[in-house]
């Protein structure tokens, strides 16, 4: 499984970001909880991003799948 972290992630408007050697082991512990959570091996990446329509998207079009969504009022 593939863990992708933008160069910093920001959670309730505060910016964080990790050196080499805390984010290898940050993706470790996100690693081991998703595959302890969905107990799944079919997951090929998780993506941390501020962009997630976009990112999302972009995954959508290397995969052949359609572009897709749903706008809530």
């Amino acid at each position: 499984m593939e863990i992708e972290i933008r160069n910093a992630i920001e959670i309730d408007n505060k910016q964080y970001s990790l050196s080499d050697n805390k984010m290898d082991l940050f993706k470790k512990v996100i690693e081991n909880l998703a595959n302890t959570i969905l107990k799944t091996d079919k997951l090929e990446k998780i993506v941390f991003s501020e962009c997630y329509e976009e990112d999302l998207f972009a995954v959508l079009k290397v995969k052949g799948k359609p572009l897709r969504y749903t706008i809530y009022k």
